[in-house]
């Protein structure tokens, strides 16, 4: 399909790790010029050369159509993301699920089993069928509903064995506080992945993520807990978070890999730490953030040259859409469509982002989707995503900006502005480290001749 005619093909032309680079939205391709000398119209000329039937390359926010909630309700579901509970062993004062406030009288109610599984049971004829499903586990700290879990497990694994799945279905976000080697025992048994949460080295982890009802912090047992699933596992996947305070980027990225890290989700942080939503991180931290990133090329290059680049979001979401690989990060901007996240009373939201916010509830596990509600979300979305216009790192992004907007209310200005500056200076150092790679694969093929 080619770019619409009303929309003249568009270049964003900058540096990156040393070397020039060209990307064109409309075509989602990339050139990494050989020298300056090529004029503008050249380089838009070799792009209308390219084919433009990329995924993903063409639609833009006012492209998208927002269809009945019927249609929507009827779209296949592959993935549930379970809230298990609203309890937790550790007192984070960025958590994300009470948005900066302190946990509330609530805190200690559980998921049952019977709201579990009539979640679960809406994905049992995919899993039946060997189709690919995922079912994550997550909080607050999902540990603290272990029975639940486990008897899930069970329920799920029999279908799993008898639609002969290659895939690993089960998904575990946890803090690993309570991840004893006896639940570890258990766990492997299952194609679990299991993805601890931590921060980086002491210095960082600590200052936000204390013990609850405790004045130390958690780093030490959280780091024993990666230690153990590495050695049981042979993978260690980390979710961190970046806040303005402690080491740098580079720092906590040398700590991950000594620790043996083998995947990396590196987060800011969402919400506010004395509960002001709107007020996560401040355009300075963000410029500090970028700030950071730009420290952290040379190692990110030295990792390419090497080959021991662990690549972390959002570098490996961007990746991915440039050379039209899967896509890992499973934005919540996806109009809740292939997957939905269930609270501990069986409530459906788009995302775990919007979680006791009335106004994004999809439906319940009893009744099902409402499709007013998912025609609802999906309008709001795209009048959101509209914001976007057409940047050119939209292919890249996809409104990666969406849930802070939509989940405190925010607009396009102050910190959200400074975001998407971020963001796109991320997207910039993605499209390097995919030059980077190309180079280094073209070198490898003639090497090899």
């Amino acid at each position: 399909m080619a770019p619409p005619t009303d929309r003249p093909l568009s270049v964003h032309s900058f540096s990156r790790f040393g070397r020039q680079l060209h990307y064109c939205p409309q075509t989602n391709r990339l050139l990494a010029a050989a020298g300056s000398d090529s004029s503008a119209e050249e380089i838009k000329a070799w792009f209308a050369q390219q084919d433009t039937g990329k995924k993903g390359a063409t639609e833009w926010p006012g492209d998208i159509v927002v269809p009945p909630g019927e249609e929507i309700a009827a779209r296949p579901l592959m993935a549930i993301d379970l809230i298990l509970t609203h309890e937790c062993n550790l007192d984070c004062d960025y958590c994300m699920m009470f948005q900066g406030r302190k946990l509330s009288d609530h805190a200690t109610r559980r998921m049952s089993a019977a709201t579990a599984k009539q979640a679960i049971d809406r994905l049992m004829p995919r899993i039946a069928e060997g189709k690919n499903s995922r079912i994550r586990f997550t909080g607050a700290e999902p540990l603290m509903n272990r029975p639940v879990m486990e008897e899930m497990c069970d329920y799920v694994y029999r279908a799993y064995q008898k639609g002969g799945g290659q895939y690993r279905i089960f998904s575990l976000l946890t803090n690993g506080v309570a991840l004893t080697d006896a639940l570890l025992d258990k766990l492997v048994k299952y194609p679990f992945s299991i993805q601890i949460s931590m921060d980086g080295p002491a210095e960082a982890h600590d200052r936000h993520r204390p013990l609850r009802g405790a004045r130390r912090g958690s780093h030490d047992k959280v780091e024993a807990a990666a230690k153990r699933v590495l050695q049981r596992t042979g993978e260690l996947h980390i979710s961190a978070v970046w806040t303005p305070h402690g080491p740098t980027i580079a720092e906590r990225v040398r700590y991950f890999e000594e620790l043996g890290v083998t995947s990396l989700k590196l987060s800011y942080q969402h919400t506010g730490l004395s509960g002001d939503a709107c007020g996560a991180l401040q355009a300075a931290d963000y410029q500090q953030l970028i700030g950071q990133y730009q420290e952290y090329l040379p190692l990110l290059r030295e990792r390419v040259a090497s080959g021991r680049l662990v690549l972390h979001d959002p570098f490996r979401g961007a990746i991915n859409r440039l050379f039209g690989g899967p896509d890992h990060d499973r934005d919540c901007n996806s109009l809740g469509v292939g997957g939905r996240t269930v609270d501990i009373d069986g409530k459906l939201y788009p995302c775990y982002a919007f979680m006791s916010m009335p106004q994004y509830v999809l439906g319940d596990v009893w009744k099902g989707d409402d499709p007013a509600a998912l025609q609802r979300w999906a309008a709001t979305r795209k009048g959101v995503l509209m914001k976007c216009g057409f940047c050119w790192a939209w292919p890249l992004c996809r409104g990666r900006n969406l849930c802070e907007q939509m989940d405190f209310g925010c607009d396009m200005t102050g910190a959200h502005q400074a975001l998407c500056d971020y963001l796109r200076a991320m997207y910039e150092t993605a499209l390097g480290i995919a030059a980077l790679m190309q180079a280094k694969r073209e070198a490898m093929g003639q090497a090899g001749q």
